[in-house]
Protein backbone atom coordinates (compact mmCIF):
# COMPACT_ATOMS: atom_id res chain seq x y z
CA UNK A 1 0.00 0.00 0.00
CA UNK A 2 1.37 3.69 -1.37
CA UNK A 3 1.49 6.44 1.20
CA UNK A 4 -1.00 8.31 -0.98
CA UNK A 5 -3.76 5.46 -0.90
CA UNK A 6 -2.51 5.13 3.42
CA UNK A 7 -3.25 8.92 3.61
CA UNK A 8 -6.75 8.96 1.88
CA UNK A 9 -7.72 5.92 3.89
CA UNK A 10 -6.80 7.27 7.38
CA UNK A 11 -8.61 10.77 6.02
CA UNK A 12 -11.81 8.34 5.70
CA UNK A 13 -11.26 6.39 8.79
CA UNK A 14 -10.90 10.37 11.08
CA UNK A 15 -14.19 10.90 9.67
CA UNK A 16 -15.82 7.86 10.55
CA UNK A 17 -14.08 7.63 13.63
CA UNK A 18 -15.26 10.98 14.71
CA UNK A 19 -18.96 10.29 13.86
CA UNK A 20 -18.84 6.99 15.33
CA UNK A 21 -16.95 7.85 18.94
CA UNK A 22 -19.16 10.88 19.04
CA UNK A 23 -22.18 8.84 18.87
CA UNK A 24 -21.02 6.32 21.25
CA UNK A 25 -20.29 8.96 23.61
CA UNK A 26 -24.18 10.47 22.86
CA UNK A 27 -25.77 7.30 23.21
CA UNK A 28 -23.63 6.92 26.63
CA UNK A 29 -24.55 10.79 28.04
CA UNK A 30 -28.10 9.45 27.15
CA UNK A 31 -28.05 6.18 29.15
CA UNK A 32 -26.59 8.26 32.22
CA UNK A 33 -29.83 10.80 31.81
CA UNK A 34 -31.83 7.56 31.95
CA UNK A 35 -30.32 5.99 34.65
CA UNK A 36 -30.47 9.04 36.89
CA UNK A 37 -34.22 9.77 35.77
CA UNK A 38 -33.41 13.16 34.37
CA UNK A 39 -36.63 14.49 33.02
CA UNK A 40 -35.56 15.25 29.61
CA UNK A 41 -34.25 11.19 29.04
CA UNK A 42 -37.08 8.96 27.53
CA UNK A 43 -36.33 5.15 26.26
CA UNK A 44 -37.20 6.84 22.43
CA UNK A 45 -34.34 9.11 21.86
CA UNK A 46 -31.78 5.92 23.56
CA UNK A 47 -33.77 4.15 20.64
CA UNK A 48 -32.71 6.45 18.01
CA UNK A 49 -29.18 6.98 19.44
CA UNK A 50 -29.03 3.29 18.82
CA UNK A 51 -29.79 3.39 15.57
CA UNK A 52 -27.67 6.21 14.57
CA UNK A 53 -24.69 3.99 16.00
CA UNK A 54 -25.55 1.04 14.24
CA UNK A 55 -25.53 3.58 10.53
CA UNK A 56 -22.51 4.34 11.61
CA UNK A 57 -21.00 1.40 12.10
CA UNK A 58 -22.12 0.13 9.08
CA UNK A 59 -20.20 2.36 7.04
CA UNK A 60 -17.11 1.44 9.10
CA UNK A 61 -18.09 -2.20 8.08
CA UNK A 62 -17.87 -1.29 4.67
CA UNK A 63 -14.74 0.65 4.55
CA UNK A 64 -12.57 -2.20 6.73
CA UNK A 65 -14.51 -4.79 4.27
CA UNK A 66 -13.55 -2.42 0.51
CA UNK A 67 -10.79 -0.11 1.10
CA UNK A 68 -13.07 2.62 -0.67
CA UNK A 69 -12.46 5.72 0.63
CA UNK A 70 -15.66 8.21 1.40
CA UNK A 71 -13.11 11.56 1.59
CA UNK A 72 -9.79 11.51 0.26
CA UNK A 73 -6.91 13.71 2.28
CA UNK A 74 -7.16 16.70 -0.49
CA UNK A 75 -11.00 17.01 0.58
CA UNK A 76 -12.53 15.15 -2.58
CA UNK A 77 -15.26 12.86 -1.43
CA UNK A 78 -15.42 9.53 -2.73
CA UNK A 79 -18.46 8.58 -5.03
CA UNK A 80 -20.71 6.18 -2.68
CA UNK A 81 -23.43 6.87 -2.87
CA UNK A 82 -24.24 7.75 0.59
CA UNK A 83 -22.97 11.40 0.28
CA UNK A 84 -26.02 13.11 1.47
CA UNK A 85 -26.15 10.51 4.30
CA UNK A 86 -22.96 11.66 5.69
CA UNK A 87 -24.34 15.05 5.21
CA UNK A 88 -26.73 14.63 7.48
CA UNK A 89 -25.37 12.86 10.03
CA UNK A 90 -22.74 15.47 10.69
CA UNK A 91 -25.52 17.97 10.66
CA UNK A 92 -27.53 16.26 13.45
CA UNK A 93 -23.69 15.39 15.38
CA UNK A 94 -22.72 19.47 15.52
CA UNK A 95 -26.46 20.38 16.70
CA UNK A 96 -25.73 17.74 19.63
CA UNK A 97 -22.87 19.04 20.19
CA UNK A 98 -23.68 22.61 20.26
CA UNK A 99 -26.78 22.14 22.42
CA UNK A 100 -24.40 19.83 25.04
CA UNK A 101 -21.89 22.62 25.05
CA UNK A 102 -24.42 25.57 25.48
CA UNK A 103 -26.35 23.22 28.16
CA UNK A 104 -23.24 22.64 30.08
CA UNK A 105 -22.43 26.10 30.05
CA UNK A 106 -25.05 27.05 31.32
CA UNK A 107 -25.58 24.49 34.01
CA UNK A 108 -21.78 25.52 35.81
CA UNK A 109 -22.66 29.39 35.50
CA UNK A 110 -25.71 28.80 38.27
CA UNK A 111 -24.90 30.22 41.41
CA UNK A 112 -27.53 27.87 43.05
CA UNK A 113 -25.36 25.02 44.48
CA UNK A 114 -25.04 21.86 42.61
CA UNK A 115 -26.10 19.52 45.42
CA UNK A 116 -29.91 21.72 45.14
CA UNK A 117 -29.99 20.72 41.56
CA UNK A 118 -29.80 16.97 41.50
CA UNK A 119 -31.09 17.19 37.59
CA UNK A 120 -28.29 19.62 36.61
CA UNK A 121 -25.94 17.46 38.42
CA UNK A 122 -27.21 14.45 36.40
CA UNK A 123 -26.71 16.45 33.11
CA UNK A 124 -23.28 17.22 33.75
CA UNK A 125 -22.15 14.08 34.66
CA UNK A 126 -23.61 12.25 31.68
CA UNK A 127 -21.68 15.56 29.51
CA UNK A 128 -18.66 14.11 31.23
CA UNK A 129 -19.52 10.22 30.81
CA UNK A 130 -20.32 11.67 26.72
CA UNK A 131 -16.73 12.91 26.19
CA UNK A 132 -14.79 10.15 28.11
CA UNK A 133 -16.88 7.38 26.29
CA UNK A 134 -15.75 9.25 22.59
CA UNK A 135 -12.25 9.31 24.08
CA UNK A 136 -12.28 5.76 24.47
CA UNK A 137 -14.22 4.54 21.16
CA UNK A 138 -11.63 7.05 19.47
CA UNK A 139 -8.76 5.36 20.33
CA UNK A 140 -9.94 2.13 19.94
CA UNK A 141 -11.52 2.71 16.52
CA UNK A 142 -7.89 3.73 15.76
CA UNK A 143 -6.07 0.86 17.00
CA UNK A 144 -8.45 -1.51 14.88
CA UNK A 145 -8.20 0.67 11.69
CA UNK A 146 -4.21 0.89 11.95
CA UNK A 147 -4.52 -2.94 12.87
CA UNK A 148 -6.64 -3.78 9.42
CA UNK A 149 -4.84 -1.16 7.23
CA UNK A 150 -0.49 -1.74 8.67
CA UNK A 151 -0.95 1.75 9.28
CA UNK A 152 2.18 1.42 11.93
CA UNK A 153 2.72 4.75 12.57
CA UNK A 154 -1.26 5.28 14.13
CA UNK A 155 -0.72 2.28 15.88
CA UNK A 156 2.60 2.96 17.76
CA UNK A 157 1.05 6.39 18.64
CA UNK A 158 -1.97 4.96 20.21
CA UNK A 159 -0.37 1.86 21.92
CA UNK A 160 2.03 4.23 23.23
CA UNK A 161 -0.52 6.92 24.55
CA UNK A 162 -2.06 3.96 26.76
CA UNK A 163 -5.97 4.34 27.48
CA UNK A 164 -5.94 7.87 29.51
CA UNK A 165 -10.17 8.04 29.20
CA UNK A 166 -10.28 4.63 32.15
CA UNK A 167 -9.92 7.09 35.25
CA UNK A 168 -12.45 9.12 33.79
CA UNK A 169 -15.06 6.64 32.92
CA UNK A 170 -14.24 4.85 36.60
CA UNK A 171 -14.83 8.17 37.81
CA UNK A 172 -18.33 8.55 36.06
CA UNK A 173 -19.46 5.56 37.08
CA UNK A 174 -18.56 6.30 40.86
CA UNK A 175 -20.79 9.30 40.71
CA UNK A 176 -23.73 7.92 39.02
CA UNK A 177 -23.79 5.37 41.87
CA UNK A 178 -23.49 8.03 44.72
CA UNK A 179 -26.36 9.92 43.07
CA UNK A 180 -28.39 7.38 42.34
CA UNK A 181 -28.30 5.86 46.18
CA UNK A 182 -28.90 9.48 47.02
CA UNK A 183 -25.97 10.56 48.28
CA UNK A 184 -26.09 14.69 48.98
CA UNK A 185 -22.16 15.38 50.06
CA UNK A 186 -20.96 18.76 49.18
CA UNK A 187 -17.76 16.84 47.94
CA UNK A 188 -19.37 15.23 45.43
CA UNK A 189 -20.73 17.85 43.46
CA UNK A 190 -17.64 19.76 43.83
CA UNK A 191 -16.10 16.46 41.82
CA UNK A 192 -18.89 16.71 39.26
CA UNK A 193 -17.85 20.21 38.54
CA UNK A 194 -14.25 19.84 38.33
CA UNK A 195 -14.75 17.50 36.05
CA UNK A 196 -16.94 18.78 33.57
CA UNK A 197 -15.57 22.52 34.07
CA UNK A 198 -13.69 22.39 31.30
CA UNK A 199 -15.89 20.68 28.64
CA UNK A 200 -17.54 23.68 26.90
CA UNK A 201 -14.60 25.50 26.37
CA UNK A 202 -12.42 22.28 25.58
CA UNK A 203 -13.53 18.90 24.77
CA UNK A 204 -16.87 19.94 23.48
CA UNK A 205 -15.61 22.91 21.72
CA UNK A 206 -12.33 20.90 19.65
CA UNK A 207 -15.54 18.03 18.44
CA UNK A 208 -17.88 20.69 17.46
CA UNK A 209 -14.87 22.19 15.45
CA UNK A 210 -14.07 19.61 14.04
CA UNK A 211 -17.41 18.20 12.90
CA UNK A 212 -17.81 21.42 11.35
CA UNK A 213 -14.48 21.19 8.96
CA UNK A 214 -16.45 18.23 7.31
CA UNK A 215 -19.95 20.24 6.34
CA UNK A 216 -18.74 21.55 3.52
CA UNK A 217 -17.84 18.45 1.54
CA UNK A 218 -21.02 17.07 2.09
CA UNK A 219 -24.24 17.45 0.34
CA UNK A 220 -27.21 17.08 2.96
CA UNK A 221 -30.41 15.43 1.79
CA UNK A 222 -31.92 18.79 -0.05
CA UNK A 223 -29.30 18.81 -1.99
CA UNK A 224 -27.22 21.73 -0.68
CA UNK A 225 -23.90 21.81 0.73
CA UNK A 226 -23.09 23.25 3.75
CA UNK A 227 -21.74 26.13 4.42
CA UNK A 228 -18.69 26.85 6.74
CA UNK A 229 -18.73 28.99 9.73
CA UNK A 230 -16.39 31.78 9.21
CA UNK A 231 -13.91 32.19 12.13
CA UNK A 232 -13.51 34.95 13.44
Amino acid sequence: MDTASLKDLRATHNLLNLLYSQFQGWYVHQRILVQLNHPSATPDILAHGGKLLDVVAGWRTEFHRTGHPLICADGRTGETGIESEIGNMLRILHEKLLELGGATQSLLGKEVPLQERRDDAAYLISAVGWQAYAEQHERKTDIEFAKHFSDRELLNMREAEGATSNERISAVGQVITYLRNGESDATLFDLIISLAASLPNGEIARAALSVQRYLPFFVSEDGSRQQRNQEK
